[in-house]
């Protein structure tokens, strides 16, 4: 068990050294004068942050830092923190489109079923044969396949 175990933190440690991409971390400051110094030097207006004027002195190793007060860790879904914000974007979208389709689908298919029901009423408001209840089943039956218009004799 001992070395299954091994074997398998040594793919999952190839596999993230493979994918060493960050895409976001969390910081644990010591002070909360730290964390305070810190939310405020990053916290420039959306226009700095996006477009331009970003400090050459507040990028990590080239790249624009966006500081967030992290969330308490039990309400984090720790599963999902691999996935990008663009991506959970992506995964949202699919899955409400998913969604519209199946209602789209649902409300289809009742309006479907209501003109059906309709057509069936139609139907069932014709006269059946004389005395169509007073042959036996066989001969019903036989009447009915040869003229659909009748099943709602049939089946009273």
């Amino acid at each position: 068990l001992t070395l299954l175990v091994r074997e398998k933190d040594e793919k999952r440690s190839k596999v993230i050294n493979h994918n060493s991409k960050a895409i976001q971390a969390f910081v644990t400051f010591e002070t909360e004068a730290g964390f305070v110094a810190a939310m405020t030097r990053y916290h420039l207006s959306w226009f700095r942050t996006h477009c331009c004027c970003y400090p050459e002195r507040l990028k990590f190793k080239g790249t624009r830092l966006i500081l967030e007060q992290a969330p308490e860790p039990s309400t984090i879904i720790w599963e999902n923190l691999e996935y990008s914000s663009r991506g959970r974007f992506f995964r949202k979208c699919l899955t409400t489109s998913v969604a519209l389709l199946a209602i789209l689908f649902s409300v289809l298919l009742t309006f479907l079923s209501r003109d059906f029901k309709s057509k069936v009423l139609v139907n069932a408001s014709m006269p059946c044969p004389a005395g169509f209840y007073d042959r036996d089943p066989a001969y019903q039956l036989e009447l009915v396949k040869n003229d659909l218009g009748l099943s709602h004799c049939y089946c009273s």
